[in-house]
């Protein structure tokens, strides 16, 4: 009886141990959030909101398109404007064509930070036939009359942010590690695995939903 008894307990103790390494295995697995500093990033939204949406975007990139037309309205409306969330845009350039790009957008930011969205948003229009060429770029920055363009045009034949554009590759790249992508999608430090504005949805109620518990 006395051997029956402890084989019983030394299983239980085995079985105890191996569902606490498991715990821990999984614990260790599980995903960390990621701190991306920054201050000087387009920004919309209270700084003193819940939630922190940070979106890595090339505006070369036809996905990162279809983000800010068709996802980025619905995080906006749903979330920013309700006080709910900030959303941090952060610019990357993986070639030439789109450092020139990226340092125009960026022309808008530090000239004109409140009409930096809405002309990322008109580029991206632009961008729909597959291109974007100077002039483009110029096109779109004289519908916004704050925007001098004779130092937006010298911004982008200087290349005047691409030291800022290097450091925000350096920044992703150590977010992203070998997964490096655009657009990329961060909620509070925790990278999201789809772009789906119900995925992202989701995570934003279930942070919430800890915060409040």
């Amino acid at each position: 009886m006395k051997a029956r008894k402890f084989l019983v307990l030394s299983t239980l103790a085995v079985f105890c141990t191996g569902v606490g390494t498991l715990g821990i295995y999984r614990v260790l697995l599980a995903p960390r959030p990621v701190v991306i500093i920054g201050k000087d990033y387009p920004t919309l939204g209270s700084e003193n909101a819940k939630i922190e949406v940070v979106v890595f975007e090339d505006f070369l990139c036809h996905t990162c398109r279809y983000f800010t037309m068709e996802i980025f309205p619905a995080i906006e409306s749903t979330y920013v404007e309700q006080g709910i969330a900030k959303y941090v845009m952060v610019p990357l350039a993986f070639s030439l064509h789109s450092k020139q790009v990226a340092n125009a957008a960026l022309a808008v930011f530090y000239q004109a930070p409140q009409d930096y969205f809405p002309f990322v948003r008109e580029l991206f229009l632009r961008f729909s036939g597959g291109k974007l060429e100077f002039q483009d770029l110029v096109d779109v920055a004289k519908k916004f009359p704050e925007i001098d363009l004779s130092t937006f045009e010298h911004s982008i034949n200087t290349g005047r942010y691409d030291h800022e554009l290097d450091q925000n590759l350096k920044v992703a790249k150590k977010a992203m590690k070998k997964n490096l992508r655009t657009p990329a999608v961060f909620i509070n430090g925790y990278a999201m695995p789809g772009i789906s504005f119900e995925s992202i949805s989701l995570k934003i109620e279930e942070i919430l939903k800890a915060k409040d518990a």
